[in-house]
């Protein structure tokens, strides 16, 4: 198969230039948030001393939430005391973010092999770029792929629903776009990550 360096770039590009984003798990992270939740909600608290607290929400206000603990114990915690909530139900991850990021390291570690290999090479009998890249590309991102799915199905979190500190309805989100060229005989890619 042959693919002439015009057909390469426009396949790197169309499956390069992708905006990938992390967002942060379900939850506003505000305390309204906190407030909304139901009574019996489970949750696990970090508080700014001491040793987290898993307990169910017994009650919520403007200023504080009372939890029933395991022992049977109620406590009430001032919203001042609290650093994190988090659902005290582990659930699975999605599987998209793995796949993405799986699928851009295989690719990019394979495109970084392949250009310190030619610039190493020298005068060696090595066939074009654009010929070889491409497909190699493609093997690297799937392998990439199912190894980020197969790593994500085994991962288990507890969403945020509130952190101190944090703009109600904002999320903390991660940017990563590639780009990338193949001419003859030479072979480029670009990543930036912004936050």
């Amino acid at each position: 198969m042959v693919i002439r360096p015009a057909a390469a770039v426009l396949i790197i590009s169309l499956c390069c230039a992708a905006d990938v984003r992390a967002q942060a798990p379900a939850g506003s992270e505000g305390w309204s948030a906190i407030e909304a939740l139901p009574a019996g909600t489970s949750l696990l608290i970090d508080l700014s001393s001491g040793p987290p607290l898993r307990g169910t929400l017994a009650a919520s206000g403007a200023d504080a939430l009372t939890v029933m603990l395991s022992t049977g114990e109620q406590r009430a915690l001032a919203k001042s005391t609290i650093d994190r909530i988090r659902s005290g139900e582990a659930r699975k991850d999605g599987v998209g973010n793995g796949i993405a990021y799986g699928a851009l390291a295989g690719a990019g570690t394979i495109a970084g092999f392949f250009v310190w290999a030619y610039k190493t090479c020298g005068g060696c009998d090595a066939p074009a770029v654009h010929e070889i890249v491409p497909p190699a590309m493609a093997m690297g991102a799937g392998i990439g792929a199912v190894t980020g799915f197969l790593i994500d199905r085994a991962i288990r979190h507890r969403a945020v629903l509130y952190r101190r500190g944090a703009s109600p309805g904002g999320t903390a989100g991660l940017s990563v776009r590639l780009g990338g060229s193949v001419r003859p005989r030479a072979a480029a890619v670009q990543v930036a990550i912004t936050r």
